[in-house]
């Protein structure tokens, strides 16, 4: 889980770089994690608060009210100063795709690749009561216009197919 301790270098490495002027984030690569050290990052970009998703609770036999999430900034002395980029894939799900959102809506960077996977559940343990425990989803996590992501993704705002010998979304 989320701990600012675990997070320490990667928030360093951000503090180190706050007058860059320009960032490339490649998260290509990020099958998921905890939304809050993801949201602890995305705050550095931030310019603005901004809902980056929306999400519905399992409750019984269907799902609970509509919920925002939102990102806020960090504090301006905090905040990276220069452009920024993210770099994004079909391995990119869960968590991820939450900072992807983050990015787009909160920071106003362009995500460049190729769509993310559209798979976030927000997983959780169930007993079965036999011994067994299934990991099942515990929600629906939808776009911020309400959309459903569950095999959807997010669409980056420039796609940029990785064929050939370079690394043609870097590249781009």
């Amino acid at each position: 889980s989320w701990s600012p301790d675990l997070m320490g270098p990667a928030l360093e490495a951000l503090d180190a770089w706050r007058a860059a002027p320009g960032i490339v984030i490649d998260v290509r690569a990020n099958g998921g994690g905890d939304e809050l050290a993801a949201r602890s990052v995305a705050a550095r970009f931030a310019s603005e608060p901004a809902v980056y998703s929306k999400n519905q609770y399992r409750e019984g036999e269907g799902f609970g009210p509509v919920m925002e999430r939102k990102i806020e900034p960090a504090p301006a002395e905090q905040r990276c100063k220069g452009r920024v980029v993210v770099l994004m894939g079909p391995a990119c799900m869960s968590t991820c795709e939450s900072f992807l959102l983050m990015m787009r809506h909160g920071a106003k960077a362009p995500l460049v690749g190729g769509r993310s996977r559209g798979s976030s559940g927000n997983p959780k343990p169930c007993d079965l009561g036999n011994g067994v425990t299934a990991v099942l989803p515990s929600w629906r996590d939808l776009l911020p216009d309400g959309t459903v992501l569950e095999g959807v993704g997010v669409e980056p705002d420039e796609a940029v197919s990785p064929a050939g010998g370079g690394d043609a979304v870097l590249e781009a």
